[in-house]
């Protein structure tokens, strides 16, 4: 369980011979405007306040094309800036290629990251309809509330909400569910969505050997399935069984939440579940030993998608649930909060790892830099060392570790170049 300018894109180039592991001291990640190709002199932070007066001063200079085709017609440019940044010989078009092909030879050219290609109507015409849904549950609240309290006595009466693993049924099926999800949209819309991949070169159901193998719900060693699923759910079962408890918890006898109360206890669930999270992962980043025989398995594929969510090892895994059953604790949350959460949170974390930047996405709707969505989350995955956040992004921006993916619609257009850091 367990992240447009002038082509809306970003591309990524190394300057060592291969990517550096995640482990190591890590390369720093420096943002370059297109028109600067005078590397010599140090480039502030990636975070500081110069770095964002230049991208709000890009916004403002820089045109960005409004559809797919004037994005491609601007490739030319963005492979004439990656040339320079590579070889200084670039003097014509055929020089410039055979520039490319002669860079390629010696270094390594990680694979293309960038942001979905979206534009800021786009990003408003969501936010508009996130508003219209929240203005129509505001009218319906009264009726919303009523719903609620007949969909809980319901899960009373059939006697499914007094089981002790009412709640790791819940979590378990909602992974299964939004990965099938998906799994689903990389199968039958990948090329409709295109635009809105991290990495658009990538394709999931080749990368796991086709669609039976993509869709196994046994899986394999190195495929999560349904023999993880019972691996965690059968020492649940029994454990519940010899100690029953849930309905003598003072959570269970709350009545249920109404629906703002509902979206108040969700926000601060999730919000403490990420930082309750963030330091034992830091911490397994930063020691190579916990790195090596607990969170590699999670980081061993760089490009993602959905089934990396639970790609994990057991410990790794279970640092998750604790920090999950410690945050619906901690809040005191009553019983069908705790249900939503763990709806909401797998949901999340699914959506992270998925390889997809929609303009739908919470991370999008909420002012740029609060949440890091699975754009910040594939940078962390590709990089190691930035973005160890899960969802949002302050602690990251206080420790330095905030990665700024260029070439959003929300950002203005940067090369992001890999240097050793010193």
């Amino acid at each position: 369980m367990t992240a447009a300018g002038v082509s809306s894109s970003a591309i990524h180039t190394t300057t060592t011979t291969g990517s550096p592991p995640l482990t190591s001291v890590a390369p720093g990640v420096v943002h370059v405007p297109l028109n600067q190709t005078d590397l010599s002199a140090p480039p502030p932070p990636p975070n500081s306040a110069v770095q964002r007066r230049r991208r709000r001063q890009q916004q403002q200079q820089i045109p960005r094309p409004s559809s797919e085709s004037s994005m491609q017609a601007s490739q030319p440019s963005l492979r004439q800036s990656s040339a320079l940044l590579s070889s200084s010989t670039t003097t014509s078009s055929s020089s410039l290629s055979s520039s490319v092909s002669a860079a390629t030879s010696t270094t390594t050219t990680t694979p293309l990251l960038m942001r979905g290609r979206f534009s800021y109507y786009e990003v408003w015409m969501w936010r508009g309809w996130y508003l219209v849904v929240l203005l129509s549950v505001l009218v319906k609240r009264s009726l919303i509330n009523q719903q609620i309290e007949v969909f809980w006595q319901y899960l009373l009466d059939r006697g499914l909400a007094q089981l002790d693993s009412f709640e790791p049924i819940v979590a378990s099926a909602s992974f299964y569910m939004w990965i099938g999800m998906f799994k689903v949209v990389d199968l039958m819309f990948q090329q409709q969505f295109r635009r809105f991949k991290i990495t658009p070169d990538h394709d999931p159901v080749k990368a796991e050997g086709g669609v039976f193998q993509f869709f196994s719900p046994i899986g394999s060693k190195d495929t999560p399935g349904f023999m993880a699923l019972f691996a965690y759910l059968v020492p649940l079962f029994i454990f519940d069984l010899l100690v029953p408890r849930r309905t003598s918890r003072s959570y269970f006898n709350l009545p249920p939440p109404t629906i703002f109360q509902l979206m108040g206890n969700i926000s601060m669930s999730i919000f403490v579940y990420d930082f309750l999270f963030y330091f034992p992962h830091l911490i397994m980043h930063r020691n190579r030993y916990l790195f090596k025989h607990v969170h590699s398995k999670h980081h061993s594929r760089e490009r993602l998608c959905s089934v990396e969510v639970v790609r994990h090892s057991f410990i790794d895994g279970t640092l998750q649930v604790v920090a999950n059953i410690v945050t619906l604790n901690l809040l005191g949350l009553d019983a069908f909060s705790r249900m939503v959460h763990n709806i909401v949170v797998t949901f999340l974390l699914t959506e992270t790892h998925s390889g997809y930047d929609f303009p739908w996405a919470i991370h999008n709707i909420l002012p740029e830099g609060v949440m890091g969505g699975a754009p910040a989350h594939e940078a962390h995955h590709r990089y190691g060392n930035v973005a160890y956040h899960q969802f949002f992004t302050y602690i990251d921006n206080y420790f330095g570790y905030y990665y700024y993916l260029a070439g959003s619609s929300n950002s203005s257009s940067w090369l992001s170049v890999e240097t050793p850091k010193k």
